[in-house]
């Protein structure tokens, strides 16, 4: 198993790709925005894994271009 993205990090605020390869087979996802407000975050968890984060919240308001800013 190779990963290009420390394992369960996650960095809301900067879009990021995670890449490697998990029994051979080579995977590659990049974090993207699902609506206006809401990120699809991906990180590496044996191979990519992610989470959905509500951006509208904290010191963000919305989704732009992969990060919640």
């Amino acid at each position: 198993m190779e990963l290009t993205k420390p394992t369960m990090q996650t960095l809301y605020t900067v879009q990021g790709t995670v890449s490697g390869t998990f029994g051979g087979v080579p995977f590659s996802d990049t974090d993207f925005c699902v609506d206006v407000v809401t990120l699809k975050e991906f990180y590496c968890f044996y191979k990519s894994a992610s989470v959905t984060v509500n951006c509208a919240g904290n010191q963000t308001t919305s989704c732009s271009n992969g990060a919640c800013v």
